[in-house]
């Protein structure tokens, strides 16, 4: 398999469970946050072994495995309401630009959480202490961002030939999906500051 089918694999599996760590409602989800930060250890480290050693059997089991878990409802149980802007913002990307799913992922993502950063300070601390050895908020979005740069995923618009200027006509296609998805909250305007962080 190419190496960017795996990494647009990798991307898409982590931010599948980290769309619900991010997002859920229900204050305290220990099992669930456990779930998730072991999937997304595991999908990082066989990831890396795969793009080394594309035959390492093992590695490709445990990261289909990831994979199967990332979206079958295991991590979403009980944890209340949840959301996937992140995947409403993508779609986007591949709808306009013809964008593999995963990339736009790993473009949209780590700009998402920096918007949203002050309001997740205490999530992004448990998850980069857990998953990357850092409870600095910050960190863990660089962490998060450099891991997908380093499995050759795209980081930021201008990775994808994507410009500033591309922001309007990505925002105002987002916003119908965001509707259809019941996310009122994210505005034409609010998905445009999102993908500000991403230029």
């Amino acid at each position: 398999m190419p190496k960017n089918h795996v990494a647009n694999g990798s991307v898409d599996a982590i931010v599948h469970v980290l769309e619900g760590y991010f997002t859920r409602k229900y204050p305290s989800t220990p099992i669930q946050d456990g779930f998730v930060e072991t999937i997304v250890e595991t999908m990082i480290s066989s990831t890396k072994q795969i793009l080394e050693n594309p035959t390492d059997y093992d590695a490709r089991a445990n990261f289909m495995w990831s994979a199967t878990l990332a979206l079958n409802g295991l991590t979403t149980a009980g944890i209340g309401d949840y959301a996937f802007p992140n995947h409403m913002m993508g779609h986007s990307l591949s709808a306009l630009f013809d964008i593999a799913h995963g990339s736009t992922l790993s473009i949209v993502f780590p700009a998402w959480l920096r918007y949203n950063s002050s309001d997740l300070s205490e999530r992004l601390k448990r998850f980069g202490s857990r998953v990357f050895g850092t409870q600095d908020p910050q960190k863990t979005i660089e962490a998060i961002e450099n891991y997908f740069a380093s499995i050759g995923a795209p980081t930021r618009l201008k990775d994808a030939g994507l410009s500033e200027s591309d922001i309007e006509a990505l925002a105002q296609n987002a916003v119908s999906l965001a509707q259809k998805w019941n996310l009122t909250e994210y505005t034409k305007e609010r998905i445009a500051e999102i993908l500000k962080y991403a230029v």
